[in-house]
């Protein structure tokens, strides 16, 4: 019996792909319509465009370490170490700890943090004017908080190119990962 990298309904089929690709983009899509608007951030389509890839990005990306885990151990192994794995992803993000507490050779490791880095700068960068309070606001102006979240310096290209390499590199080194099953363990 011949086993293919892309039998018809494997993870690695291209079907298959077409299919969860259509909802990586929905469902991100259907959370940013709801959450941005609910926020009040401006109505600006750019910012909310930037909102969405940032969003599906993130998707994609987390569900390639989803595949590069599933394919390297069994479903009894991946359910433990999706956990390992995801814990220091989320701290080296920025979200729970501010990056410049973090070592300098520790921060690259999160995908998570390009993408929290792409929302933010998406939304209070590119020159978003002053933010309208009713009561005292610490960050009336955008940078201000940017600079508080320690993002004021960085390229949301950057960011869009980590998260692009990420996402490459995951997917990779899954093929590779189940190339080495299917061939090696016949």
């Amino acid at each position: 019996m011949h086993i293919s990298l892309f039998a018809v309904g494997s993870p690695s089929s291209p079907i298959n792909m077409a299919v969860t690709s259509v909802l990586e983009i929905l469902f991100p899509a259907i959370y940013c319509c709801i959450v941005y608007w609910m926020t009040s951030q401006p109505n600006d389509l750019v910012r909310f465009d930037l909102f969405i890839l940032s969003s599906t990005m993130i998707s994609v990306v987390a569900q390639s370490v989803g595949f590069l885990i599933g394919a390297a151990t069994s479903v009894q192994n991946a359910v433990f170490l999706a956990p390992v794995v995801t814990i220091p992803i989320l701290l080296f993000s920025g979200l729970f700890i501010r990056l410049d507490t973090i070592p300098h050779y520790l921060q690259w490791l999160s995908y998570r943090r390009y993408c929290y880095q792409s929302v933010l700068r998406g939304i209070y960068a590119l020159d978003r004017p002053e933010l309208h309070c009713d009561k005292i606001c610490p960050f009336q102006g955008p940078q201000d908080f940017l600079r508080e979240m320690d993002m004021a310096d960085g390229n949301l290209y950057v960011d869009y190119a980590a998260m692009w390499v990420f996402l490459f590199v995951f997917r990779v080194i899954s093929y590779y990962v189940l190339y080495y099953k299917i061939v090696y363990n016949r």
